[in-house]
């Protein structure tokens, strides 16, 4: 199935994952480099190389999108999830866990004009 899709994605979400079993391990090498791809996990993954990293809770993460998105969810999180951007594509949330992370994560990135 990921050799007859390859070609037609748009964009490729792995969200928490450590990629470890195969073959679902291999589909971000599949992916044409032109097709972007997102990483959202607890941790990053070293051997791969996303274009975005956003990493902590999987809920917050997911909460925070929706929440710049307008979309609604029956359970939403907090109104903001505070995070921290470690440039130039790695945005941390509550529940990262990454070695170099910084003291705090409470910077926020400011929200796109509409």
């Amino acid at each position: 199935a990921v050799v007859s899709t390859q070609s037609t994605g748009d964009l490729v979400i792995v969200m928490g994952s450590s990629l470890k079993v195969k073959p679902v391990a291999h589909i971000p090498n599949l992916v044409p480099p032109d097709i972007p791809q997102i990483l959202i996990n607890r941790e990053p993954l070293p051997q791969l190389n996303f274009d975005i990293e956003l990493l902590g809770d999987c809920d917050v993460i997911v909460s925070e999108l929706c929440r710049r998105l307008q979309w609604t969810l029956p359970c939403q999180l907090e109104n903001e999830s505070p995070h921290t951007t470690i440039p130039p594509s790695r945005y941390l949330f509550r529940g990262a866990e990454v070695e170099d992370q910084p003291q705090s994560c409470g910077e926020s990135i400011s929200e796109p004009e509409s």
